[in-house]
């Protein structure tokens, strides 16, 4: 209820509390007055009516002053936005403006349709404006998360993420999206983050690896290799616990990763790697070891070994360097033979040193390198007997600096180990001797200068701008910026590069490289650079920290190291070119060509030399057919350019260049500056002649007679030439440059470019032998050319062909072009024998010496017309050969072809043979050299059936299996075979009955007892075709079954679980099915309305199911959902039933019921359906604060009500006349105008008293609600009355009585009704 309406309610009790308690004293007083005989004059009643015109005005005020403000009394809405302006009012929006929050959102379609907040533009402040989601989006504008993935729909939309608002896993790998940003660091829109064949929801949950490191455990195997290939724990860098890294078992020792001992000795793989035993070698056992590798005794010690002696090391914090220190072995206890010969081996050995935060121990060593740039050389003198511990002339001892990297802090393990000169390594560790026990504490300083320094020079400006990141901008605060300690930034200049080796130099001689100091907040600054200079210099950026150290102690870091050992960026690696000053032009410029013999081009070499005194300049070379004056006048050409220290540059020539040439080089230096200037230092001319010493012919021609009158000419392409066309000549006689005049070749045949053969055909009139050359006509860049008389020029075409025939002619060439005649082909049938084969016998030409034969194959039906065909034709393939007789004496041989199985077609098989001179006889004739065989080794066709079976699956019962041919069947029988499910022969190889004298159909009468399995169905069948060919076919698609499946449903719950449904919610239903067989359908079905006269039951309908890798065997599962609106409110029954593959079934059945709520005044959610159920609830008490301003008011003007009703009391007792019946009800008519109803006011649902009128007048009467009404009858006849439960009708009967009635009687009438109300049922409006 509006507040509008709240304070027109509130007004109207009063009036009617005021009416009612009127209306009662007028009676009492006219009562009394009748019995004393006295009559109300005319001047009283008027100011009986003026007092109670006061006491309303006075509860009106009391009204308007209680309200928070003036509120419209009409339905009108200003601005058309479709909300009334009172509501504008009442909600804060603007009722004269449709948009109140200027979002692109009607404020109407916002409270009605939206269900977003008109007065902010983005209700649900997810940093996107309510109409951008709404109307381009989709996205839900009153929840910043739509998809519900733990990231904001902006957050979603931001390129550093880029997924998808709508969908809250939007690359499908199980995770959402949410999860993968902020807890798991994963990619979202990646389902393989890492790559590691692993999706990131299966690492996550199932593998519970790494889903952002390919190799979890770190163990040099990837995460989806340990869990798919081999099945060692991706989590564990050793699986089985045997000391040895699972990626070492596998791709070093070739041991069992899932196995500590793979050889089963009794001796762990790690045991026996770390005593370099065989770990796979079950007869290799590895001897008993200390714990960890390491001798307890330090002084018992093998000095045969080599070992290191007295290990220590002593860290430095100031230079951050660490020194190792030890001793050689001395050779005291040793005999003297052994004692040469051990420090003659230590005198070429090497000591490997290594650094572990733990212990080093033999085991973990394996894993360790050592620090190479400490290797150290056992011994240095000539004399090996010197090499032995002690004090001068011997040796006196080892000790070497190890620079500790920046941002170090820990306890470090040393160990030394010696190395022989043959590669054999020292195996024991002595504690205290070559490994350190007690770990040296390392810590260094971290990194605090700035980063990502760079250098430009600007050429037109002459300076230099540095720019650089503070180390602030990247950890906030972390160094002071302001006051005593605040930091200071020195740039420094420099001409070599600094690293953490010289980098002290700048302390050293801080004048001579600072440039100058800066504050904190600097990131860049532009340094000038003095003209006419050139200089390669490096700049650095580093920080001063007063105090950093403690009081006095300053720090400026100059390690110019990164904690991985790299060169920091505040320190250019690179230098810079600063230039001030105009480049020289180059000098000593020339230019040699050099000619091509076998391409016809050649290479022109253009040198020159170097500038003096520039750096990183670029040299431009030119070219012209004329002096060059200016680079760039017409016919001029920018050939390229070379940088410095480059001082040539090879140019190109084409073919048919001759002549003159002239060629520049300019230099432009590294900031863009030219010097264009040509003259003769820096010019060259050259004569380019391409055509000489260059033969323009093809190579490696050669001819070849290849039989059937043709002659096979091949050469090799001309190099380089490109689109060039190659002419074949043939003379009767040697071709040369001479003959080609006298006696001109001709001209057999041209070919393009690429193909490098032509197949001449040879006449019948050539009696002699032949000559053939190849020449190349080609278009080039020919310039003079006509200097050359033995050369022709088309100048039509604009081609050239060299007729020299240098390189380019063969010959003679013999060529017989008579073929041998027909071969006669005595037979040709299928051999069914073993292998399937054609067999082909023909006979031998005896007029012929060394012929070959070969036979050839046509599966086309059309190879033959009128008895006659070609060898030709391209439907004719080359079945085998060459073939050849043993001796002439042999008339005819068979040649055995084997065909594939699987034929059923008809081939002509041909015999041609061929001569020395290789001339084949192509001409073939029907049924003399070319036969005709039907080739059939193909099964037949077999298609099984059962007769009268409704789908695949079978109950215990008999049924006829039938097969059927699909061609004449043979005289075997076709056999018939039944497996079960588990393998075992139900029917094994049974011959089945003819269906008929003539027909291909074969039946089999089978019986399925109950002791069949209940699975899949094998049936196998054997047929034969007439020519004895088999074939098997198989069906599986029938089987046994006998149970029903199994059905559970997952979802909804039956209604005594609380399966209760809203409108707007989904009513999600979903389980699973399994059957020993096969799950044939699921079905669903609804009864709507359940136990009313509306429950209309509906038809079964099919779901689709779901089958994935976690589908049980033979089991499906199945998910849908129905929006709960489309089902009216109130219970509602679902049926599910799953039927297997034979027609069993099971089902399930829930009830369920759908209920509108909607949340009232109090906050309070309120359900139609469930409240239904509910009893009715007690009447609450209404609390008011008393001393609230408004009621304070109240108390004042109720104190005012009390005066004026004393008022009136004296002015009724004084009245001097009893007024009539008919004035009686004058004076009820016009108070019940005033208030807008004839009816009794209801006092106490007025007060909200929780009482009821002792007679109800209007209980057969419709009982409207002040919610019903329109505000613009709130003051007329209509006006809505306060809701009340309505009584039955007494069977009293109250009559008026008349003026001398009993006046005890009247007032009880009236007020002394004692019968008990009635509880009232709290009805709640929205």
């Amino acid at each position: 209820m509006s507040s509008y309406l709240r304070k027109i309610t509130e007004f109207r009790a009063n009036i009617a509390y005021t009416s009612v308690f009127m209306r009662h004293s007028l009676n009492q007083n006219q009562r009394h007055s009748q019995l004393r005989g006295k009559r109300m004059d005319g001047t009283s009643r008027f100011r009986a009516l003026f007092i109670v015109v006061l006491m309303l005005l006075a509860t009106w005020a009391q009204g308007a002053y209680a309200s928070s403000g003036f509120e419209p009394m009409n339905g009108s809405d200003e601005d058309g936005d479709g909300l009334l302006d009172s509501d504008e009012i009442a909600n804060g929006t603007d009722p004269s403006d449709p948009d109140s929050d200027d979002d692109g959102l009607n404020d109407g379609d916002e409270v009605n349709i939206h269900g977003t907040d008109p007065n902010n533009n983005d209700t649900d402040g997810d940093q996107i404006p309510d109409n951008f989601e709404i109307n381009q989006l989709g996205t839900n504008a009153t929840n910043p998360d739509t998809d519900g993935d733990g990231l904001l729909d902006w957050q979603e939309l931001h390129p550093n993420n880029g997924t998808n608002p709508l969908n809250s896993d939007s690359d499908g790998d199980g995770l959402n999206d949410g999860d993968e940003v902020i807890t798991h660091l994963s990619d979202p829109k990646n389902t393989d983050t890492d790559g590691d064949n692993l999706e990131d929801g299966e690492e996550v949950f199932v593998t519970f690896t790494n889903a952002t490191n390919p190799d979890t455990d770190g163990d040099g195997l990837p995460d989806g290799a340990e869990v798919a290939q081999y099945l060692t724990d991706p989590n564990l860098l050793d699986t089985d616990g045997d000391g040895l890294s699972d990626g070492d078992e596998i791709t070093t020792y070739f041991t069992d990763a899932l196995n500590p001992d793979t050889d089963d000795d009794g001796y762990t793989d790690g045991e026996e790697v770390v005593n370099f035993t065989d770990p796979n070698d079950a007869d290799d056992p590895a001897p008993e070891i200390d714990d960890g590798g390491i001798i307890p005794d330090d002084d018992n010690y093998d000095q045969t070994e080599l070992p290191a002696i007295g290990i220590s090391v002593t860290y430095d914090p100031t230079n951050e360097r660490s020194t190792i220190s030890w001793y050689n072995i001395d050779g005291n206890g040793l005999d003297d033979q052994t004692e040469n010969e051990v420090f003659a081996e230590l005198s070429t050995s090497v000591y490997y040193i290594y650094r572990h935060t733990s212990r080093i121990t033999q085991i973990n060593l394996q894993s360790l390198t050592p620090i190479a740039e400490l290797t150290t050389d056992a011994c240095e003198s000539l004399n090996y007997f010197l090499c032995k511990n002690g004090s001068s002339p011997f040796h006196p001892g080892h000790s070497v600096e190890l620079q500790i990297a920046p941002e170090v802090s820990g306890e470090y393990y040393y160990a030394i180990l010696t190395e022989q000169n043959d590669g054999t390594q020292s195996t024991n560790l002595y504690c205290g001797q070559n490994v350190l026990c007690n770990p040296v504490n390392e810590t260094t300083e971290p990194v605090r200068t700035p980063s990502l320094l760079s250098a430009t020079f600007n050429a037109q400006s002459e300076t230099t701008t540095l720019s650089w990141v503070n180390y602030n901008q990247l950890n906030a605060g972390e160094l002071p910026e302001t006051g005593a300690d605040a930091l200071n930034i020195r740039v420094w200049r420099h001409s070599i590069p600094l690293n953490r080796d010289n980098g002290f130099i700048l302390s050293t001689t801080t004048s001579s490289y600072l440039v100058t100091t800066l504050t904190a907040s600097n990131t860049q600054i532009t340094l000038d650079v003095p003209p006419n200079i050139q200089r390669s210099v490096y700049y650095s950026v580093t920080y001063y920290l007063p105090n950093h150290l403690g009081q006095g102690l300053d720090y400026e870091d100059l390690r110019f190291e990164l904690p991985d050992g790299t060169v920091n960026s505040n320190t250019l690696s690179i230098p810079i070119i600063e230039d001030t000053s105009n480049p020289v032009i180059p000098e000593g410029v020339d230019a040699v060509f050099e000619p091509s013999a076998s391409l016809g081009n050649g290479i022109t070499n253009i040198s020159w030399t170097d500038s003096a005194g520039e750096v990183g300049e670029i040299y431009t070379i030119w070219r012209s057919r004329l002096p060059i004056e200016d680079v760039y006048e017409p016919g001029v050409m920018m050939l390229g350019s070379s940088m410095e220290g480059v001082t040539y540059y090879p140019n190109q020539i084409n073919r048919g260049t001759l002549g003159y040439y002239y060629y520049c080089v300019t230099i432009e230096d590294a900031n863009g500056r030219t010097n264009l200037t040509v003259d003769e230092s820096n010019c060259a001319t050259v004569f380019e002649n391409t055509f000489d010493p260059w033969i323009a012919e093809p190579t490696d021609v050669s001819a070849e007679y290849i039989g059937n009158a043709l002659t096979r000419v091949t050469w090799t392409d001309q190099i380089g030439v490109e689109g060039e066309i190659y002419n074949i000549w043939r003379s009767n006689s040697e071709i040369t440059n001479e003959t080609y005049s006298s006696n001109p070749p001709t001209l057999v045949g041209s070919v393009e470019a690429g193909i490098g053969q032509y197949d001449v055909q040879v006449e019948g009139d050539w009696t002699l032998d032949s000559y053939y050359c190849v020449t190349t006509k080609a278009r080039y860049n020919l310039e003079e050319f006509l200097n050359f008389e033995d050369r022709e020029f088309d100048e039509d075409t604009g081609t050239y062909e060299d007729f020299r025939f240098i390189q380019n002619c063969v010959g003679p060439i013999a060529e017989d072009i008579s073929p041998p005649r027909k071969t006669p082909l005595n037979s040709v049938d299928v051999w069914r024998v073993g292998d399937v084969a054609v067999r082909v016998n023909f006979q031998q030409i005896i007029e012929e010496t060394g012929e070959t034969y070969f036979i050839y194959r046509c599966t086309d039906s059309e190879c033959f017309e009128e008895g006659s065909s070609s060898l030709t034709l391209d439907k004719w393939e080359l079945a085998d050969g060459p073939i050849t007789f043993t001796s002439e004496d042999e008339p005819a041989q068979t040649v055995s072809i084997p065909i594939e199985s699987g034929l059923d077609r008809e081939v002509w098989y041909a015999v041609a043979a061929m001569d020395v001179d290789g001339n084949l006889q192509f001409e073939l004739e029907e049924n003399y050299n070319a036969r005709l065989v039907d080739e059939d080794t193909l099964g037949p066709d077999l298609s099984i059936g059962i007769l009268g079976l409704q789908g695949s699956s079978m109950k215990a019962g008999t049924y006829t299996i039938q097969a059927t041919l699909e061609e004449a069947a043979g005289g075997n029988l076709p056999k018939i075979t039944i497996v079960d499910s588990q393998g075992a022969n139900v029917v094994m190889s049974l011959a089945m009955t003819p269906a008929g004298a003539m027909s291909n159909t074969y039946t089999y009468q089978f019986t399925l007892t109950q002791s069949v399995p209940a699975g899949a169905l094998s049936i196998r069948v054997t047929g034969y075709d007439a020519y004895g060919n088999s074939a098997i076919t198989q069906v599986d698609n029938y089987s046994a079954d006998g149970l029903a499946p199994t059905l559970t449903l997952y979802s909804p719950s039956s209604e005594s679980t609380g399966s209760s449904y809203r409108y707007g919610d989904n009513l999600m239903i979903s389980g699973g099915a399994i059957d020993d067989v096969g799950i044939g359908s699921i079905q669903i079905r609804f009864t709507r309305n359940l136990g009313m006269q509306s429950e209309v039951p509906e038809a079964w309908q099919n779901l689709d199911v779901l089958i994935d890798d976690q589908s049980e065997e033979n089991g499906v599962s199945f998910f849908i959902t129905y929006a709960a609106k489309n089902f009216e409110i109130g219970e509602h029954r679902l049926e599910v039933r799953a039927v297997d593959l034979a027609g069993n079934w099971d089902d399930a059945v829930v009830d369920f019921f759908v209920d509108r709520c909607e949340q009232i005044e109090t906050g309070e959610l309120q359900c139609v359906f469930a409240e239904s159920l509910e009893p009715e609830p007690e009447p609450e008490p209404i609390e008011l604060e008393a001393l609230s301003p408004p009621y304070m008011f109240t108390y004042i003007l109720a104190a005012f009500n009390i005066f004026a009703f004393i008022m009136i009391i004296l002015t009724l007792t004084t009245a001097g006349r009893s007024p009539s019946s008919d004035e009686e009800d004058e004076g009820e008519d016009w108070m019940k105008e005033f208030i807008g109803t004839s009816a009794e006011p209801d006092m106490d649902a007025i007060m909200d008293t929780g009482k009821t009128d002792p007679v109800d007048s209007s209980s057969g009467s419709d009982v409207k609600t002040l919610d019903d009404e329109d505000d613009d009858e709130l003051f007329g006849e209509a006006a809505p009355k306060p809701k009340r439960r309505e009584r039955k009708k007494s069977s009293k009967r109250r009559v008026r009585r008349s003026s001398n009635n009993d006046d005890d009687e009247d007032d009880e009438d009236d007020f002394g009704e004692s019968s008990k109300p009635k509880r009232r049922r709290r009805v709640n409006r929205k």
